[in-house]
């Protein structure tokens, strides 16, 4: 029979083990042979109780987490429903929970949540993002990166609005880079750009596939399929090189959505949409 202190030290060790949390199968695992599962919830009770451990829900399992002496003081003095609210946003993960469904989940009144909320905000274990294209905010837990389909990727500068001269200066780099060459790949022009610093936010290869798109419908680059040796076991399937002829200029190319990044997640009763796009109205109104 294995002590309070053993069972403790077993825990911390399996905890340790799994820094982004220990599922409840995991535990079982872990004990099997060596404690029974009550002692073992005694003493998972005991280090809740403490502060010591959280848990929470995900996918239909718990996931039992040690808390570190720095979050442990964090969290001192809050009482049962503070730690629920804060459950309910560690398991939102980095997309973030909404504060109407915080209220739908915990049944606690409007004015108490916001208190809570400007708690936790305080102690720096929870912040507010604003949700792009949206008016509402999401809380997500302090430590956290927002997921793109909150910020709205690399397309959205820091105050989360459309960001066109940032998509210009990569348009005018690829551009520059693709004539000093004389060709290259997506992939090629993806690495160039990651290395030359002027980045201000995460660029994927897909967001550079989309800028060199605009370039490719707007008659300033050329795509072509790469069939030299060895072709086909590169990752890229096509190489880029400077337009022989400009293009001449077709409606869809002089229109914003001709050009725009973001063109495939535009929908007329989505958060990007015609109606919505500013450049799109001055478009209209020339």
């Amino acid at each position: 029979i294995m002590s309070t202190e053993q069972i403790e030290e077993v825990l911390a060790n399996l905890l340790g083990a799994h820094p982004d949390g220990l599922t409840e199968e995991g535990l079982h695992r872990g004990f099997t042979g060596v404690a029974s599962m009550p002692e073992v919830a005694g003493v998972l009770n005991k280090l809740l109780q403490a502060r010591r451990l959280s848990i929470s829900k995900v996918g239909g399992q718990l996931i039992y987490k040690e808390i570190s002496a720095e979050q442990q003081g964090k969290l001192r003095d809050l009482g049962p429903e503070d730690m629920h609210v804060i459950q309910l946003i560690e398991a939102a993960g980095n997309k973030g929970i909404w504060i109407r469904d915080i209220k739908f989940h915990t049944n606690i009144q409007q004015n108490r949540i916001t208190k809570i909320l400007k708690t936790l905000e305080g102690r720096k274990l929870i912040k507010e993002v604003k949700v792009v294209g949206a008016k509402k905010k999401v809380y997500m837990m302090y430590n956290l990166e927002p997921s793109r389909e909150v910020t709205g990727g690399a397309w959205y500068d820091s105050a989360q609005g459309y960001d066109v001269e940032f998509i210009q200066v990569l348009r005018d780099t690829t551009e520059k880079y693709i004539a000093s060459k004389g060709y290259g790949t997506c992939e090629d022009i993806f690495s160039f750009i990651v290395k030359s610093g002027i980045l201000k936010t995460e660029l994927r290869l897909e967001d550079m596939q989309s800028i060199v798109n605009t370039l490719v419908y707007d008659g300033k680059l050329e795509e072509l399929r790469d069939t030299r040796p060895g072709a086909g076991l590169r990752r890229a399937a096509f190489f880029y090189k400077p337009a022989k002829v400009t293009a001449m200029h077709q409606g869809l190319t002089l229109m914003p959505c001709g050009q725009c990044p973001v063109f495939a997640d535009c929908s007329e009763d989505g958060d990007i949409s015609p109606s919505k796009c500013v450049y799109y109205t001055e478009w209209l109104d020339f």
